[in-house]
């Protein structure tokens, strides 16, 4: 397991290598994020992308000397999906103030239907009782 350890080590600061190592470990990205999240991930999904970037954060800041390289991945892995869930639930849970305008709007609108509707009825109502008086 050490060995993966040490090349983590070499393919920090080489694009190429860095690149190459990712692809070989797409899938264990995947799996680490559906264990957190509790659901199928695929590369379509926001949380590969989190789990993307954590895995990329752990390739550069990894240090041989405080353990195994797959543990602290899937760490940093952890938390970035865990703050995004954190993140989403702070949104979910705001009422979105272009809702509140439209439905101002809406009832605004209604009134001025309703008092456009009671003036021509108003309108009607006068112009037939001055038709009966002719």
């Amino acid at each position: 397991m050490r060995e993966l350890d040490e090349m983590v080590l070499n393919i920090a600061d080489s694009p190429e290598k860095f690149h190459d190592f990712i692809n070989k470990y797409e899938n264990f990205i995947l799996k680490s994020a559906s264990k957190i999240s509790k659901k199928y991930i695929s590369k379509n999904d926001d949380e590969w992308s989190i789990a993307l970037a954590g895995f990329s954060k752990a390739i550069k800041e990894y240090d041989y000397k405080k353990g195994s390289f797959i543990s602290f991945a899937e760490l940093l892995i952890r938390r970035n999906i865990i703050d995004y869930y954190k993140k989403q639930n702070k949104y979910n849970s705001e009422i979105q103030v272009e809702w509140i305008e439209d439905a101002a709007i809406m009832e605004n609108n209604s009134n001025n239907l309703k008092l456009e509707i009671e003036s021509i009825t108003e309108v009607f109502t006068n112009f037939r009782r001055s038709k009966r008086k002719s």
